[in-house]
């Protein structure tokens, strides 16, 4: 009696029931990329050879690993899109629900950063919340952050 090899069924063993190349996890006909019926998102079917290759900012064997540039103010991506991590002096804003979260997003899809609240500049870089009160300007809230003393004040070096 002959019998269907692991991952194929079928009454003609022509059923393939195993897992799918990763770059078509849920769409094919065989375990090889020849085998790909649909593509992921992040990959395209090349009219060259066939195949699904990744989409150029993107790499990986399923394609998940985003290699383009980040969103302003965001120090790591999954997209031109979706920040994982802000920059210093930024935040993690949902755009669904249009709030700020305090965590490392762990799903990222519409996450992106903003300046905290006393900080502004394309990179969240200037300072403009209040200062020390015996600084008169300063690049951040801390004593040692004037740039320029009041009145009757002097910048201790020490």
């Amino acid at each position: 009696m002959c019998m269907c090899q692991l991952d194929w069924s079928g009454t003609t063993c022509s059923t393939y029931v195993g897992m799918c190349n990763p770059i078509c996890p849920s769409s094919c006909t065989g375990p090889s990329l020849e085998d790909c019926t649909v593509c992921v998102d992040t990959a395209f079917r090349s009219l060259e050879t066939g195949l699904c290759e990744c989409l150029p900012e993107y790499s990986g064997p399923d394609c998940s690993g985003y290699t383009g540039a980040c969103p302003p103010r965001c120090r790591h991506c999954t997209s031109i899109h979706d920040c994982c991590e802000c920059i210093d002096n930024a935040v993690l804003y949902d755009t669904r629900f249009d709030s700020i979260t305090d965590y490392e997003a762990t799903d990222p899809v519409h996450q992106q950063c903003i300046c905290d609240e006393e900080w502004g500049g394309s990179e969240c870089q200037h300072y403009t919340g209040d200062c020390w009160p015996t600084c008169l300007t300063c690049w951040g809230p801390a004593a040692n952050q004037c740039t320029k003393c009041r009145q009757n004040a002097y910048r201790d070096q020490t």
